[in-house]
Protein backbone atom coordinates (compact mmCIF):
# COMPACT_ATOMS: atom_id res chain seq x y z
CA UNK A 1 0.00 0.00 0.00
CA UNK A 2 1.39 3.36 -0.43
CA UNK A 3 1.65 5.67 2.44
CA UNK A 4 -1.22 8.51 1.00
CA UNK A 5 -3.58 5.32 1.09
CA UNK A 6 -2.71 4.66 5.27
CA UNK A 7 -4.17 8.23 5.48
CA UNK A 8 -7.80 8.35 4.09
CA UNK A 9 -10.71 9.89 4.91
CA UNK A 10 -13.49 8.08 5.41
CA UNK A 11 -17.18 9.17 5.48
CA UNK A 12 -20.53 7.72 6.91
CA UNK A 13 -23.06 6.43 4.52
CA UNK A 14 -25.60 8.26 6.00
CA UNK A 15 -24.28 11.93 6.07
CA UNK A 16 -26.39 14.48 4.17
CA UNK A 17 -25.68 17.91 3.04
CA UNK A 18 -27.83 20.31 1.75
CA UNK A 19 -27.59 21.37 -1.32
CA UNK A 20 -27.95 25.32 0.20
CA UNK A 21 -24.66 25.31 2.60
CA UNK A 22 -22.36 24.15 -0.48
CA UNK A 23 -19.96 26.84 -0.18
CA UNK A 24 -18.64 28.24 -3.50
CA UNK A 25 -21.50 26.65 -5.42
CA UNK A 26 -22.31 28.53 -8.79
CA UNK A 27 -26.01 29.72 -8.52
CA UNK A 28 -27.01 28.15 -11.85
CA UNK A 29 -26.18 25.04 -10.82
CA UNK A 30 -27.45 25.12 -7.59
CA UNK A 31 -30.93 26.17 -9.20
CA UNK A 32 -30.09 22.87 -11.92
CA UNK A 33 -29.76 20.97 -9.06
CA UNK A 34 -33.17 22.21 -7.23
CA UNK A 35 -35.04 21.76 -10.41
CA UNK A 36 -33.86 17.98 -10.53
CA UNK A 37 -35.26 17.39 -7.44
CA UNK A 38 -31.50 17.14 -5.68
CA UNK A 39 -31.88 18.74 -2.54
CA UNK A 40 -29.05 16.62 -0.46
CA UNK A 41 -25.51 16.11 -1.18
CA UNK A 42 -24.49 12.53 -0.16
CA UNK A 43 -21.48 12.18 2.10
CA UNK A 44 -18.96 11.27 -0.72
CA UNK A 45 -20.38 14.26 -2.60
CA UNK A 46 -20.05 16.30 -0.02
CA UNK A 47 -16.08 15.03 0.83
CA UNK A 48 -14.49 15.72 -2.61
CA UNK A 49 -16.60 19.05 -2.95
CA UNK A 50 -14.60 20.02 0.04
CA UNK A 51 -11.17 18.41 -0.56
CA UNK A 52 -10.82 20.56 -4.11
CA UNK A 53 -12.90 23.28 -2.85
CA UNK A 54 -15.86 23.18 -5.24
CA UNK A 55 -13.27 22.28 -8.29
CA UNK A 56 -11.33 25.49 -7.83
CA UNK A 57 -8.10 23.59 -6.21
CA UNK A 58 -5.47 21.50 -7.84
CA UNK A 59 -3.63 21.11 -4.61
CA UNK A 60 -4.55 17.31 -4.41
CA UNK A 61 -5.50 14.55 -6.65
CA UNK A 62 -8.53 12.61 -5.72
CA UNK A 63 -9.12 8.87 -5.11
CA UNK A 64 -12.23 8.01 -4.20
CA UNK A 65 -14.50 4.61 -3.80
CA UNK A 66 -17.83 4.54 -3.45
CA UNK A 67 -20.37 1.76 -4.23
CA UNK A 68 -22.96 1.83 -7.31
CA UNK A 69 -25.75 4.76 -6.53
CA UNK A 70 -23.85 6.59 -3.80
CA UNK A 71 -23.67 9.46 -6.12
CA UNK A 72 -19.80 9.26 -8.13
CA UNK A 73 -20.29 10.23 -11.35
CA UNK A 74 -21.96 13.71 -9.37
CA UNK A 75 -19.17 13.60 -6.68
CA UNK A 76 -16.61 14.96 -9.25
CA UNK A 77 -18.99 16.41 -12.11
CA UNK A 78 -20.57 18.92 -9.68
CA UNK A 79 -16.85 20.56 -8.91
CA UNK A 80 -15.47 20.55 -12.29
CA UNK A 81 -18.53 21.96 -13.89
CA UNK A 82 -18.53 24.46 -11.17
CA UNK A 83 -14.57 25.46 -11.64
CA UNK A 84 -15.40 25.84 -15.26
CA UNK A 85 -18.34 27.72 -15.26
CA UNK A 86 -16.36 30.79 -14.43
CA UNK A 87 -14.17 30.52 -17.25
CA UNK A 88 -13.79 33.12 -19.70
CA UNK A 89 -15.93 32.20 -23.03
CA UNK A 90 -13.67 34.15 -25.23
CA UNK A 91 -11.00 31.62 -24.13
CA UNK A 92 -12.74 29.07 -24.87
CA UNK A 93 -10.89 25.52 -25.18
CA UNK A 94 -11.36 21.34 -24.02
CA UNK A 95 -10.46 21.97 -20.13
CA UNK A 96 -11.93 18.51 -19.20
CA UNK A 97 -11.55 14.58 -20.26
CA UNK A 98 -13.01 11.74 -18.46
CA UNK A 99 -12.44 8.35 -19.40
CA UNK A 100 -14.68 4.81 -18.61
CA UNK A 101 -13.68 1.68 -19.97
CA UNK A 102 -17.35 0.66 -21.96
CA UNK A 103 -19.92 2.57 -23.92
CA UNK A 104 -22.64 1.79 -21.96
CA UNK A 105 -21.01 3.55 -18.88
CA UNK A 106 -19.89 6.50 -21.01
CA UNK A 107 -23.38 7.23 -22.09
CA UNK A 108 -24.58 7.33 -18.55
CA UNK A 109 -22.04 9.78 -17.00
CA UNK A 110 -22.48 11.86 -20.04
CA UNK A 111 -26.30 12.11 -18.92
CA UNK A 112 -25.40 13.23 -16.55
CA UNK A 113 -22.62 15.67 -16.96
CA UNK A 114 -24.02 17.25 -20.45
CA UNK A 115 -27.25 18.68 -18.23
CA UNK A 116 -24.98 20.25 -15.65
CA UNK A 117 -22.25 21.73 -18.30
CA UNK A 118 -25.39 23.35 -20.27
CA UNK A 119 -27.13 24.93 -17.08
CA UNK A 120 -23.80 27.37 -16.70
CA UNK A 121 -23.36 27.43 -20.81
CA UNK A 122 -20.78 24.97 -21.23
CA UNK A 123 -20.58 21.99 -23.74
CA UNK A 124 -19.56 18.32 -23.60
CA UNK A 125 -19.00 15.85 -25.96
CA UNK A 126 -19.22 12.02 -26.23
CA UNK A 127 -16.98 9.95 -28.27
CA UNK A 128 -17.27 6.22 -27.36
CA UNK A 129 -18.37 4.62 -30.74
CA UNK A 130 -21.87 5.93 -30.74
CA UNK A 131 -21.36 7.35 -34.05
CA UNK A 132 -18.73 6.38 -36.73
CA UNK A 133 -14.95 7.37 -35.79
CA UNK A 134 -15.20 10.36 -38.36
CA UNK A 135 -18.33 12.10 -37.52
CA UNK A 136 -16.75 12.35 -33.53
CA UNK A 137 -13.11 13.48 -35.36
CA UNK A 138 -15.32 16.52 -37.26
CA UNK A 139 -16.92 17.48 -33.47
CA UNK A 140 -13.47 16.84 -31.78
CA UNK A 141 -12.09 19.30 -34.68
CA UNK A 142 -14.19 22.28 -33.24
CA UNK A 143 -13.00 22.25 -29.90
CA UNK A 144 -13.89 25.67 -29.63
CA UNK A 145 -17.09 24.50 -28.97
CA UNK A 146 -16.25 21.56 -26.55
CA UNK A 147 -15.21 22.50 -22.56
CA UNK A 148 -15.53 18.87 -21.61
CA UNK A 149 -15.05 15.11 -23.54
CA UNK A 150 -16.12 11.79 -22.59
CA UNK A 151 -14.12 8.60 -24.03
CA UNK A 152 -13.37 5.20 -23.94
CA UNK A 153 -9.77 4.60 -23.82
CA UNK A 154 -9.90 2.77 -27.77
CA UNK A 155 -11.16 6.03 -29.24
CA UNK A 156 -9.22 8.20 -27.08
CA UNK A 157 -6.52 6.70 -28.52
CA UNK A 158 -7.98 6.65 -32.23
CA UNK A 159 -8.85 10.03 -31.50
CA UNK A 160 -4.86 11.23 -30.30
CA UNK A 161 -3.19 9.67 -33.26
CA UNK A 162 -5.62 10.77 -36.19
CA UNK A 163 -7.61 13.66 -35.29
CA UNK A 164 -6.29 17.06 -36.00
CA UNK A 165 -5.65 19.44 -33.14
CA UNK A 166 -7.24 16.75 -30.89
CA UNK A 167 -3.63 15.75 -28.82
CA UNK A 168 -2.69 19.43 -29.10
CA UNK A 169 -5.83 20.84 -27.08
CA UNK A 170 -4.95 18.27 -24.46
CA UNK A 171 -2.14 20.12 -23.69
CA UNK A 172 -4.57 22.65 -21.78
CA UNK A 173 -6.68 20.45 -19.66
CA UNK A 174 -7.54 21.54 -16.50
CA UNK A 175 -9.25 18.05 -15.13
CA UNK A 176 -8.80 14.79 -15.85
CA UNK A 177 -11.07 11.76 -14.51
CA UNK A 178 -10.08 7.78 -15.04
CA UNK A 179 -14.17 6.22 -13.45
CA UNK A 180 -14.03 2.78 -12.90
CA UNK A 181 -10.23 3.28 -12.70
CA UNK A 182 -10.13 -0.26 -11.50
CA UNK A 183 -10.71 -1.69 -15.11
CA UNK A 184 -9.33 0.50 -17.02
CA UNK A 185 -6.01 -0.10 -15.23
CA UNK A 186 -7.01 -4.00 -15.61
CA UNK A 187 -6.24 -3.58 -19.46
CA UNK A 188 -3.98 -1.61 -21.55
CA UNK A 189 -6.21 -0.23 -24.05
CA UNK A 190 -3.51 0.34 -26.71
CA UNK A 191 -1.38 2.21 -23.83
CA UNK A 192 -3.82 4.96 -23.60
CA UNK A 193 -2.51 5.92 -20.30
CA UNK A 194 0.64 6.90 -21.40
CA UNK A 195 -0.67 8.09 -24.60
CA UNK A 196 -2.66 11.16 -23.15
CA UNK A 197 -0.19 11.96 -20.51
CA UNK A 198 2.55 12.53 -23.41
CA UNK A 199 -0.39 15.07 -24.96
CA UNK A 200 -0.58 16.58 -21.55
CA UNK A 201 3.17 17.08 -20.85
CA UNK A 202 3.70 18.27 -24.55
CA UNK A 203 5.10 21.91 -24.66
CA UNK A 204 4.24 23.51 -27.93
CA UNK A 205 6.60 26.42 -28.78
CA UNK A 206 3.98 28.65 -30.45
CA UNK A 207 2.38 29.14 -27.22
CA UNK A 208 4.62 31.96 -25.88
CA UNK A 209 2.27 33.85 -23.81
CA UNK A 210 2.17 31.52 -21.33
CA UNK A 211 4.65 31.15 -18.62
CA UNK A 212 6.38 28.18 -17.77
CA UNK A 213 4.63 27.45 -14.51
CA UNK A 214 1.51 27.93 -16.79
CA UNK A 215 2.66 25.11 -19.68
CA UNK A 216 4.11 22.73 -16.68
CA UNK A 217 0.65 22.60 -15.37
CA UNK A 218 -1.28 18.99 -14.88
CA UNK A 219 -4.53 18.93 -14.44
CA UNK A 220 -6.72 18.01 -11.62
CA UNK A 221 -6.84 14.23 -11.02
CA UNK A 222 -10.22 11.78 -10.19
CA UNK A 223 -9.61 8.57 -9.67
CA UNK A 224 -13.17 6.67 -9.38
CA UNK A 225 -13.57 3.39 -8.69
CA UNK A 226 -16.37 0.79 -6.44
CA UNK A 227 -13.26 -0.70 -5.16
CA UNK A 228 -10.33 1.05 -5.71
CA UNK A 229 -6.94 -1.00 -6.21
CA UNK A 230 -4.09 -0.33 -3.97
CA UNK A 231 -1.46 -2.02 -5.99
CA UNK A 232 1.04 0.59 -6.08
CA UNK A 233 2.32 -0.30 -10.07
CA UNK A 234 -0.63 -0.02 -11.50
CA UNK A 235 -1.74 3.81 -9.20
CA UNK A 236 1.57 4.95 -10.24
CA UNK A 237 0.69 4.56 -14.05
CA UNK A 238 -1.76 8.04 -13.70
CA UNK A 239 1.27 10.09 -11.85
CA UNK A 240 -0.74 11.74 -9.06
CA UNK A 241 0.01 14.90 -8.20
CA UNK A 242 -0.25 14.72 -3.72
CA UNK A 243 -3.05 12.30 -3.63
CA UNK A 244 -5.67 12.12 -1.39
CA UNK A 245 -7.93 9.40 -0.58
CA UNK A 246 -11.29 9.10 0.25
CA UNK A 247 -12.86 5.84 1.52
CA UNK A 248 -16.98 4.78 1.70
CA UNK A 249 -17.71 3.06 5.52
CA UNK A 250 -21.13 1.41 4.10
CA UNK A 251 -23.22 0.57 7.04
CA UNK A 252 -21.30 1.98 9.34
CA UNK A 253 -21.74 5.15 11.28
CA UNK A 254 -18.35 6.63 12.48
CA UNK A 255 -19.81 8.13 15.60
CA UNK A 256 -20.61 4.42 16.89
Amino acid sequence: MLPWMRDAVAVQEDALCSVTQLRGLDPRLKAHLMEQKIQDFFSIQLAVWEMCCGGKSSLHDICFSAPTGSGKTLAYGLPIVNGLAEQNRSRHKLNCIIVLPTRGLAVQVHSVIAPLSKSVGLECVLACGCQNIRSEALDLMSLSTYDIAIFTPGRLVSHLESTMGFASACHGVRYFVADEADRLLRQSYNNWISKIFQAFHARRDIDCEKTISQRTRKPLKFVVSATLTRDPSKLETLELCSPRLITFIQGVRLDD
